[in-house]
């Protein structure tokens, strides 16, 4: 396990160093854009993989509970690297030149629930609660891009120290809500990819959570949503019905 950890720690390095670079240089910004394409396109399936085979491995019985949260650890290594793989290219493609976005029908309802499965040993992990629920509700939009979306909050709120995260898709006066909100941790507050680009030296240690801050924002701006933090404890994505 600890070398999976150092393997993931290595790549996870140069990744940010690409990212940083492509955001930061005009001139090696169409190679990095290239690699992040290929990064992405070769790595997203089997690192996919890898935190599914994981996680089914997780339920085995057979583990003590150091074992368990090891190997819960090591998934939200995984997780936080793909999500930084897709974060990284979406951020740096808005900083170029944003492309247009294919929608379709995504029962957000059903994305939302399916973050028990995804999340629930990475919570477990941290000694968090994870808390879900879901009005129905079909919207248009792009399948990936939701999934990152959520992804992103799920995981800002479990990376801000919470005890609990709670996650709710209501329906209030021909609107969705989609509140993600924590009890004992404090959300970082939304950025924009200009303002990220003029901080992202000021503290690297933290440009993972604010990369995911930034893609929430470029998500729900392509998608027509809009993404606030009305509290230190709470986002909220919301958005027409039609």
């Amino acid at each position: 396990m600890s070398a999976l950890w150092l393997g993931l720690g290595v790549v996870l390095g140069g990744l940010l160093w690409a990212g940083w670079s492509g955001l930061s240089s005009k001139r090696a910004r169409a190679v990095d854009r290239r690699l992040l394409a290929t990064l992405m396109h070769d790595l997203r399936t089997p690192l996919t993989s890898l935190q599914l085979t994981m996680g089914e491995l997780a339920h085995h019985e057979g583990y003590d509970d150091d074992e368990r949260v090891t190997l819960a650890r090591a998934i939200e290594e995984v997780v936080a690297l793909r999500s930084l793989l897709e974060n990284l290219r979406l951020v740096e493609a808005t900083a170029s030149a944003p492309t247009p976005v294919e929608r379709t029908e995504v029962l957000l309802h059903e994305q939302v629930e399916r973050l028990v499965y995804r999340y629930d040993l990475m919570a477990k992990a941290r000694k968090a609660r994870l808390e879900i629920g879901a009005e129905p509700l079909a919207v248009q939009a792009d399948p990936r891009l939701v999934e990152l979306l959520l992804g992103n909050l799920v995981e800002l709120a479990l990376r801000s120290g919470a005890t609990v995260v709670r996650v709710s898709l209501t329906l209030p006066e021909e609107r969705f809500r989609l509140s993600c909100e924590v009890t004992d941790g404090v959300l970082p507050e939304p950025l924009t990819v200009q303002t990220f680009m003029a901080r992202r030296d000021a503290d690297r240690s933290q440009t993972g959570r604010s990369l995911a801050v930034v893609a929430v924002g470029v998500i729900c701006g392509a998608s027509g949503w809009s993404f606030t933090r009305p509290s230190p404890t709470e986002f909220v994505v919301e958005g027409r019905l039609d």
